[in-house]
């Protein structure tokens, strides 16, 4: 559990038995979506707008395969890159890494390496350095410390999508379990 004030409420959804799944919200491969913008109007539409219109079309068959996620997950990350010049498979790319978009950290971090790979062509670092490791002194600390833990795995993500680019993969695995021992060590 990431913040301890949330604690109490996973641990009473626990105690319950689970509710039936009657149906799934899910995300196309980027090809489909690709091919769908190719038929509509391709990069000049919005990436929220352009799910809206894919989620009108889209049905699900049997042996389909589709990564979990819903629409309205992937539209609140794709308004963090909107002012961002990436093609729209790029941005489709960076809208289903796990990028928590109701933490300032996380998606400060995730828009930094969008605006990189934009403008860039060379390796993309991830920002973070050894400074992160310090010991938290408050519980403000500690919950900043976990949102740069998830800030490096968004960037871990990213850089098994685009190995070339972001290029400190071994470094941030490093970096991220050193950090997650010391978040555990102060809590």
């Amino acid at each position: 559990v990431r913040y301890t004030r949330f604690l109490r409420p996973v641990r009473g959804a626990l105690s319950e038995a689970p509710a039936e799944v009657r149906a799934l919200s899910v995300i196309p491969p980027s090809g489909c979506l690709e091919r769908f913008a190719d038929f509509t109007l391709g990069d000049r539409l919005p990436l929220g707008l352009l799910l809206d219109q894919f989620s009108i079309f889209l049905t699900v068959e049997h042996g389909e395969f589709f990564a979990l996620d819903t629409i309205t997950a992937m539209k609140q990350r794709a308004a963090l890159f909107e002012d961002i010049p990436l093609s729209t498979s790029d941005k489709l790319w960076f809208c289903t890494a796990p990028i928590d978009v109701m933490d300032p950290i996380v998606s400060r971090a995730a828009t930094l390496y969008a605006a990189k790979f934009a403008d860039t062509s060379g390796g993309i670092g991830c920002g973070f350095d050894d400074r992160i490791l310090r010991t938290p002194q408050s519980v403000r600390d500690t919950d900043d410390l976990a949102s740069v833990i998830l800030a490096l795995g968004v960037y871990y993500w990213l850089s098994g999508r685009f190995p070339d680019r972001f290029i400190e993969h071994r470094y941030v695995v490093e970096l991220r379990e050193d950090a997650k021992r010391v978040l555990q060590d102060s809590t």
